[in-house]
């Protein structure tokens, strides 16, 4: 299953994807789905709410209000090649 969180005139909305069409989920993101557990997922496979075409959506950020961020320093090998002769054998992250 395929989630998302698009943007409505109210606010946002989670939605499950379903081949070009997006059905509408009762939570405002997916996080707050997830945050449900297995009865939110069940949920969401048995939603029958408004369906939006995919294309047409104003998408927003999976997870409105994250508990924490996790930013990755250098992700691609030119970067830390700039960066001096030693490659480091794991990314840095903060």
């Amino acid at each position: 299953m395929r989630l998302l969180t698009f943007r409505t005139n109210g606010g946002t909305k989670a939605g499950w994807v379903n081949g070009d069409q997006v059905v509408e989920l009762g939570d405002s993101d997916v996080g707050a789905l997830l945050a449900r557990g297995e009865a939110g997922l069940t949920d969401a496979r048995n939603a029958s709410g408004a369906t939006h075409a995919l294309g047409e959506l104003a998408l927003a950020p999976v997870f409105l209000d994250p508990p924490q961020l996790i930013c990755v320093r250098s992700n691609y090998l030119a970067h830390f090649q700039e960066q001096g002769p030693k490659v480091p054998d794991f990314p840095t992250l903060y």
